[in-house]
């Protein structure tokens, strides 16, 4: 075998009244060995032959190749003890890395700018576990079914699943979502949270959206995408009108295709400037 980390007992049958030289080699069950079968003309005996073949223990024929690579580069294998072994010193702990974790604000700042799924999930299972004390998607589901009763949003205009929105089992409509807005924006972390937003024609999945000098700065939301699902959720700043200056929203398109007629990104638009630009009553 090459390299040669085993040794497998061979069976070669041969065949003389092959057209063409074949070789051919498989696995005997229930044993270590091989059976091959040699086929070609009578006249034909070569020197050698390769075929390739499954391996019991493959982290054997690894370190095998790691061996000979390193032997063709000049470089042998080490004996296991170049002197003699000493007693054994008492272990020092030491610390071998040190991570320090960003404010919570910043990696919701990331994780609502840049989209990024697994991060919702591994803050929704934080959020599990500082108000549980488990770390589960059990425990996910009681937590946010809590915090949303404690908000006063019922279970039919909201009941999600997970972290990230990704699962097919999480049921939204506008109502829950625009609640969902609303109330964060009244905590503590109101604010960490609308920054966290991403801004139309600046940054995050919003930075190539189209807007205008009425409209440019004034349009934070956080868009949603499933098969034919679409979603544009987020609070706009309404300049000039005292009564309403800020706006959160919510817009859910169903059934939407690559052939829909006004596409999702592009109704999306109209709407968050028209709630920016125009009269609300």
């Amino acid at each position: 075998m090459t390299p040669a980390f085993a040794t497998l007992t061979a069976v070669v049958g041969v065949d003389t009244n092959a057209e063409r030289p074949s070789l051919a080699c498989v696995r005997q069950r229930g044993g270590p060995g091989v059976r091959c079968l040699w086929r070609s003309t009578a006249d034909t005996c070569p020197r050698s032959a390769a075929v390739r073949l499954s391996v019991d223990e493959p982290e054997q024929l690894f370190s095998a190749c790691v061996e000979a690579a390193l032997l063709a580069r000049g470089i042998p294998r080490l004996p296991v003890t170049l002197e003699a072994p000493t007693p054994r010193q008492p272990a020092v702990p030491a610390p071998l890395v040190t991570l320090v974790s960003p404010p919570l604000s910043e990696l919701v700042k990331v994780t609502n700018k840049e989209s990024l799924n697994l991060y919702a999930e591994r803050l929704g299972l934080r959020f599990a576990r500082e108000l549980t004390g488990t770390e589960s998607y059990g425990a996910l589901r009681t937590a946010l079914t809590e915090e949303l009763t404690r908000r006063g949003i019922p279970s039919r205009d909201l009941r999600p699943v997970d972290g990230s929105g990704l699962s097919r089992y999480n049921l939204a409509t506008a109502r829950g979502l625009v609640r969902v807005i609303f109330t964060s924006l009244r905590e503590a972390y109101g604010t960490a949270l609308l920054d966290s937003l991403p801004v139309a024609g600046q940054d995050g999945t919003l930075a190539a959206r189209p807007v205008t000098a009425d409209t440019a700065g004034h349009i934070r939301a956080k868009t949603g995408t499933l098969s034919g699902q679409r979603c544009f959720v987020g609070v706009v700043d309404r300049p000039g009108d005292a009564r309403h200056p800020r706006v959160v929203f919510a817009l859910m398109l169903g059934n939407m295709d690559d052939g829909t007629a006004l596409p999702a990104n592009e109704a999306f638009d109209r709407f968050a400037a028209g709630l920016v630009t125009l009269p609300l009553r």
